[in-house]
């Protein structure tokens, strides 16, 4: 048999299964490359730190703080609101939902600061390793400002030199991406020197907590001197204390809540707190009796009354033994009873005080663990003639005991700073209650026999759920009712965590080893909160008006304001990114919504100078091709927009008109003497109306077309002298020009000249600015402080605004409810804004600390209002109004 002739595979598809082959390989050659001379930052980062921070998973963890509620809160803090912009613009971007970037950023990150301000960063960029090697290469041909290739040996390394401030220092050493802005500290890192800074053992620790979101270890000392409160007793406490140079802290983030867990090895010198510190801690049972309305609570079941009493002692010395033998023989010589038959006996380890919602008297807690010593002890207090006992209070049924407490009970109670000399008690489920507000001992008993607790509420499951029940001391707070002793400093760290209404904390012990948990609820912030970022400091001294240029095509704004009156200022509220125009002579700015630009790039303000020079600007602060105009008016008023153009008062009584191409002409106007005030403008069924109150003896009131010729009816008198532009407004479907004197003549006319009925009417007060029209109600504010509500009948109401004077009057309406009707906002010579409702009802969280004209918007368009205005500070401030 003939041998079969092999065949063989065809040219073609042998190269493409070499090609395919090469394909497969090279992912796993770059897998290989990348695990090859792998090392760990932890083996780099040298010891000594303040802080020193372990995040997992940097692109997930960035994720979740970009989705936390609370984030616009926390950026609006100083420390925070530089990086503002940067979180703004991720968030917007949702450059973190891109997969290639997730994929860059899911390799842990080691970061450490010392306490002379050097801080080193290490990211492990893993399978990506072998491509950032090859990045210098790649990022040298880009031309990027302040950045910088520097060669040098195994110290090469790029260097950003930004304008201001410290140069950052950035390389590869093998897997890991370093940064720092200490070039030492850079480069002992990349020459392994930074090794011998390290201490064996100490990676392992972080590394332990790949399921948070990152693991911090802190100096001990920074730590308390943050969160220590300034009570001596607990301050000689810890004195007593042998704590370890670093704690461990341990970080969650979720949508509404922020977990943290701090881990720290404790014992002390003191043989009571020992003890304490030794013991497991145990579930506290009066967490279940908590009523469901329980606003805050605070736990202790660290150990029995004599124990803490024998600690305290410990802590203040021998007048604590003075005052305990004084109540001792006290007791004996009034009750026949020690101490320890008084209360050691019956009372148990768990101790509570919490107060309930809408009552300022808070309730106390204690365990009981022998009901019938209980009984006997207080059959004998109440049969003492040295005790007054009552118990004719009778709430829905229930009697409601009280006793007034000895004086020596309250001088033991006198320790734990409780004052109660007359107290109603009740029993129920193992504890004794007891509170001077016998509504609080019904409404806690109710709870307790209708299953009704705190641990129902969905606030408590959301704070509690994450963390072990266990305690030693708790302590459950909404900061509109208390602040714990851990807040009540001004710490950065402090004011953020103030930021959050709600929150838990749980204090565990357990061989020699204190955890403390910590959760915090954001919710939907409420209120008067800052914007991130603001308030901003302008560099100058700003006026008192606030505008703002909106773009009908891309999402974005620009605040404009003026600066030691030559100076315009344009900043994006998005980024913080700043815009400016300087003169040599004053300048005005006047925004004109008409122009409608649609991009940045696009035509958005007029800058007038003294001299009548006009130039027309885009949102950034270019100069738009045609000008700058020299018009030669000298002006008599400031200069108003309408309908795309520029209206400027000249001296002579003529009207400089500019238009957006460059164009303008000098139209004279009907009147004889001069405006002092802007003109004002509207738009009656399309046609664009002007009114203008030229100031002389004669005064006058003109309504014309915008070319000067009076409609019918007009001119019409005015008695006295006033100040400011006519109001003109539209109210049922009718035109209506409004106009107060100084001496108080509110005056409101048709479209034909003639008076409404119920006008004239005589409004008590001084005045220097003119009304303003909320769409049902006209509001003008007296020099001496007094806002007026006035109908369309003529009739009016008022409400007078403590200690405000009003030379400098300014109203503006804004419905910040969302609830289809306008507030009112007025500000006069005091750095202060004031909000009141149409029934003039003071807004809560006013006055603001601001002054002048604000402006009220949605800044973003998330439907949340906004206001921004400028501070006697010369700071431009901004709020969210929830």
């Amino acid at each position: 048999m003939k041998n079969a002739k092999k065949r063989k595979l065809p040219r073609f598809l042998v190269i493409v299964l070499v090609f395919l082959c090469v394909l497969a390989a090279i992912p796993l050659l770059v897998a290989g490359l990348s695990f090859s001379g792998r090392i760990t930052a932890d083996s780099l980062v040298p010891d000594g730190s303040v802080a020193r921070a372990f995040v997992p998973n940097p692109a997930s963890t960035a994720a979740r703080v970009m989705d936390h509620k609370g984030i616009d809160s926390l950026l609006a803090d100083p420390v925070l609101t530089p990086i503002a912009p940067l979180v703004t613009g991720l968030r917007e971007s949702r450059l973190l939902d891109n997969p290639l970037v997730r994929l860059a950023l899911n390799n842990p990150l080691t970061a450490a600061v010392y306490d002379d301000g050097r801080a080193l960063l290490c990211y492990d960029t893993g399978m990506l390793s072998v491509v950032a090697r090859l990045s210098p290469a790649i990022i040298s041909r880009k031309n990027i400002t302040g950045l910088y290739r520097v060669t040098a040996g195994n110290h090469s390394r790029f260097e950003y030199r930004p304008k201001e401030g410290a140069v950052i220092f950035a390389g590869m050493h093998h897997n890991l991406l370093i940064i720092s802005n200490n070039q030492a500290l850079f480069e002992s890192v990349l020459d392994g020197s930074s090794t011998a800074l390290v201490e064996s053992g100490n990676e392992a620790l972080p590394a332990l907590q790949r399921e948070q979101d990152a693991t911090i270890l802190l100096d001990t000392r920074l730590l308390l001197a943050t969160f220590a409160p300034e009570d001596p007793d607990i301050l000689a406490l810890i004195e007593t204390l042998d704590i370890p140079s670093l704690a461990q802290a341990d970080l969650s983030i979720e949508d509404e809540k922020i977990d943290i867990r701090f881990t720290v090895s404790l014992s002390s010198r003191a043989e009571g707190l020992q003890r304490i510190l030794a013991k497991q801690s145990a579930v506290p049972s009066i967490q279940e009796n908590f009523p469901l309305t329980t606003q805050y609570a605070t736990t202790l079941s660290t150990g029995t009354l004599k124990e803490l009493l024998d600690l305290a002692r410990t802590i203040r010395g021998p007048a604590l033994d003075e005052q305990l033998a004084t109540a001792e023989s006290s007791s004996k010589f009034i009750l026949g009873m020690t101490l320890e038959q008084l209360l050691y006996s019956w009372t148990g380890s768990e101790f509570a005080a919490f107060g309930l919602e809408g009552r300022p008297n808070p309730v106390f807690a204690v365990e009981i663990s022998d009901e019938r010593q209980r009984r006997l002890v207080f059959d004998t207090l109440a049969s003492s003639i040295a005790i007054t006992q009552d118990d004719s209070v009778v709430l829905d049924g229930m009697r409601i005991p009280s006793i007034r407490v000895p004086s020596f009970l309250l001088a033991v109670l006198k320790i734990w700073d409780i004052t109660v000399p007359t107290q109603y008690y009740l029993v129920e489920n193992g504890f004794l209650y007891f509170s001077q507000s016998p509504e609080n001992l019904l409404d806690t008993v109710r709870s307790v026999r209708n299953n009704t607790s705190l641990i129902r509420q969905d606030v408590w499951k959301q704070l509690a759920g994450s963390t072990d029940d266990r305690s030693a001391v708790s302590l459950f707070y909404s900061l509109d009712r208390s602040i714990p002793f851990f807040l009540r400093g001004n710490s950065a760290l402090q004011r953020i965590l103030k930021l959050y209404g709600r929150g838990l904390a749980r204090a565990q012990l357990g061989a020699n080893t204190a955890v403390l948990s910590l959760s915090l609820l954001a919710g939907e912030p409420t209120g008067i909160i800052p914007i991130p970022g603001y308030p901003v400091e302008t560099g100058g001294k700003t006026d008192n008006k606030v505008s703002l240029i909106e773009f009908s095509g891309k999402n974005e704004k620009r605040i404009v304001i003026t600066l030691d009156g030559t100076t315009v200022l344009a900043i994006n509220p998005r980024n913080g990114k700043q815009y400016t125009w300087t003169a040599n002579e004053k300048v005005q700015v006047v925004t004109d919504p008409s122009l409608k630009p649609v991009q940045p790039e696009d035509p958005a303000l007029w800058i007038v100078t003294s001299r009548g020079r006009v130039s027309l600007a885009t949102a950034n602060l270019e100069p738009v091709q045609g000008f700058p105009v020299s018009t030669g008016a000298m002006l008599s008023a400031e200069p108003a927009a309408f309908g795309g153009r520029l209206y400027l008062p000249d001296q002579d009584t003529s009207m400089h008109v500019v238009s957006p191409d460059g164009s303008y002409e000098v139209r004279s106007m009907p009147y004889t003497d001069v405006l002092r005030s802007p003109p004002s403008f509207i738009l009656d069924d399309n046609n664009p109306l002007m009114g203008v109150y030229p100031k002389g003896f004669f005064s006058e009131l003109w309504l014309m077309n915008e070319s000067g010729a009076p409609q019918t009816g007009w001119p019409v008198s005015v008695s006295g002298i006033a100040f400011g532009s006519p109001t003109l407004f539209t109210a049922d479907g009718d035109l209506f020009m409004a106009f107060i004197t100084q001496a108080g003549d509110l005056t409101v006319f048709t479209d034909r000249g003639s008076l409404k009925s119920g006008f004239p009417v005589t409004i008590p007060g001084v005045f220097y600015a003119q009304p303003v029209f909320c769409g049902t109600w006209l509001w003008v504010l007296s020099a001496g402080g007094r806002l007026y509500r006035i109908g369309m009948d003529g009739r009016y109401t008022w409400r007078d605004i403590p200690d405000l004077t009003a030379e400098n009057a300014v109203i503006r309406t804004h419905d910040v409810t969302g609830d289809g009707t306008p507030e009112i906002f007025a500000t006069g010579d005091a750095n202060a804004l004031y909000g009141f409702t149409r029934e003039l009802e003071p807004l809560d969280n006013f006055p603001l600390p601001a002054w002048g004209t604000p402006w009220f918007g949605d800044i973003n368009g998330d439907g949340i209002a906004n206001c921004f205005a400028v501070g006697m500070d010369y700071r431009l401030y901004g709020w969210q109004l929830r």
